[in-house]
């Protein structure tokens, strides 16, 4: 059974002045995203990139918003949990069945570094296991993550 995620359902932005009011830290908190479109979420990680923005996922990370793995100011604190499974478009707006998207999942592959790539191959994270509607996710903890992606 797949834990039920709502869509970008707390998804915050904080921000720390430094002393001297010189800098600005900002940090987005990822705890419930379920995911979505693969190019929109490249776009938002771009933006992340470009503005410094440190992301922390510290809750469920699925589908698309695990590329926040190959962000650099990313860190996985210890109740993170990612789920994966290869891009795919759904059938009469999910309703139906679904086809793999070989195109995106492979955008999605580009867009990890080697060493998230091959914990998430380890697990087979983004090939398809079936399913039904969509694709099986699989969950991998955050702590199976290299040392340098935890907070």
């Amino acid at each position: 059974m797949i834990p039920s995620v709502r869509k970008g359902a707390a998804v915050g932005v904080a921000a720390l002045a430094i002393a001297g009011g010189a800098a600005v830290v900002k940090t987005t908190y990822i705890d419930a995203d379920g995911g979505g479109d693969v190019n929109a979420y490249v776009r938002r990680y771009d933006k992340f990139y470009a503005d410094n923005v440190h992301v922390v996922v510290r809750g469920a990370c699925y589908s698309s918003c695990t590329m926040a793995l190959g962000y650099p100011n990313t860190c996985l604190e210890p109740n993170a949990v990612l789920g994966f499974h290869p891009a795919y478009v759904p059938y009469l707006l999910g309703l139906a069945h679904y086809t793999i998207n070989d195109a995106g999942t492979q955008v999605m592959r580009s867009r990890y570094p080697s060493d998230a790539l091959a914990v998430i191959d380890k697990h087979h994270g983004l090939e398809n296991k079936g399913g039904w509607l969509r694709p099986e996710i699989t969950l991998i903890p955050g702590s199976e993550f290299p040392r340098r992606y935890q907070c």
